[in-house]
């Protein structure tokens, strides 16, 4: 058996069943338990545990990602979320694997998974004549569409980040063809699903291609060595503001700006405090705080998520990721804008670890080691 091969292929083993585990999140096809949640887990860390003790890594270099590790499960058994281990694996076991092959493997599951919740949702609506069985709800008396999916904001994020990933493997493509494209998957998906922030990262996308071809690009190294932290400190600013100035009108309508993230995110702060390791906190909770009331809290924005419930180690460890790798990569200006967006929508948005949307993650996996290799 050729080895080289058997490492390769153990790990994409585990990157499909990893896109597997990202899909539960998201479809709304299948209800899951947590046998399945934790079968799969299990399986995910045994092909990268395989895969990493099988490739070649320094004394210094082992030791800092078993600590490293250790440190997250701990996180693990406290917050209860596998998510950040499953990750964490998939980067440093992806050692000498070309970013693009990881790329391009997600992107082929996305293309399946979307078109069959496409394929499926208009099954259902050709044979029960209903539209009342594709509909999430409503904004504003307008119907958002989900598609199977468990919410509008996640199938207009798999859109959105499946083109991307496209329009990344694609880096020769010329500009109007992509910009074309990301006017018709984004009007698709903005009228479809009413997702006002992947709307703006449609448009975001458009406005850095045309900056990166105008070789205006050199400000997004700063961006990725700083923009993290400070949009995160910044948003759990505005949360305090929020929590002693709820009543405001300026508070009142950034909170209505941000679909009520402002006030969930303030209520979980208030309630939970900040946590450095993780937690559980009750998801079902029922209390009134700020002029609201509330039956279920959600955390959306990725840094009060965090805060909250993973543990705001994730938000030291992320930093120092995108400021090493910016510091290695400091004129790969094409992935720092992938990068710049994923930044941006973790401001409102937690699904920063889920790789079957947030690619750009992949990025970072040589900054384990000490190799300088442009992606």
């Amino acid at each position: 058996m050729n080895k080289g091969k058997y490492k390769i292929d153990i790990y994409f083993l585990g990157l499909f069943l990893l896109c597997i585990y990202n899909g539960l999140f998201i479809t709304d096809l299948i209800e899951y338990g947590p046998t399945l949640k934790y079968g799969l887990t299990l399986l995910i860390t045994l092909c990268f545990s395989l895969r990493f003790l099988l490739q070649k890594t320094t004394k210094k270099q082992f030791t800092y990602m078993i600590l490293t590790g250790i440190i997250i499960i701990l996180s693990m058994i406290m917050n209860r979320e596998p998510m950040f281990v499953l990750v964490y694996m998939a980067l440093i076991s992806a050692r000498n694997i070309d970013v693009k092959k990881i790329i391009k493997f997600i992107f082929i599951f996305n293309l399946c998974f979307i078109a069959m919740h496409l394929t499926l949702s208009l099954l259902s609506l050709h044979y029960t004549g209903m539209l009342d069985i594709l509909p999430y709800g409503t904004y504003g008396g307008t119907i958002r569409y989900n598609f199977l999916m468990r919410h509008p904001n996640y199938t207009a994020a798999i859109f959105f980040w499946t083109l991307a990933m496209y329009i990344y493997l694609n880096k020769n493509k010329k500009l109007w063809v992509n910009l074309l494209l990301l006017l018709i998957v984004g009007s698709f998906s903005y009228f479809s699903t009413l997702s006002r922030t992947t709307l703006i990262l449609f448009g975001l996308l458009g406005m850095l291609l045309i900056l990166y071809k105008m070789k205006k690009t050199k400000f997004l190294y700063s961006v990725i060595k700083y923009g993290f932290p400070i949009s995160a400190i910044a948003f759990y600013i505005l949360v305090i503001c929020f929590s002693n100035h709820p009543s405001t009108a300026l508070m009142e309508r950034l909170n209505d700006i941000l679909s009520f993230r402002l006030v969930f995110s303030a209520i979980a702060v208030h309630q939970y405090g900040i946590t450095f390791l993780g937690r559980v906190i009750d998801k079902e909770l029922h209390v009134s705080l700020f002029g609201y009331s509330i039956d279920t809290l959600t955390v959306d924005p990725f840094s009060i998520s965090c805060l909250v419930t993973y543990g705001a180690i994730y938000l030291i460890f992320i930093t120092y990721l995108l400021w090493k790798y910016a510091k290695k990569n400091k004129n790969n200006y094409y992935a720092f804008i992938f990068l710049t967006l994923l930044i941006i929508a973790s401001i409102s948005e937690r699904y920063m670890i889920y790789t079957s949307l947030a690619f750009p993650i992949f990025f970072m996996k040589d900054t384990f080691y000490e190799e300088n290799k442009k992606k």
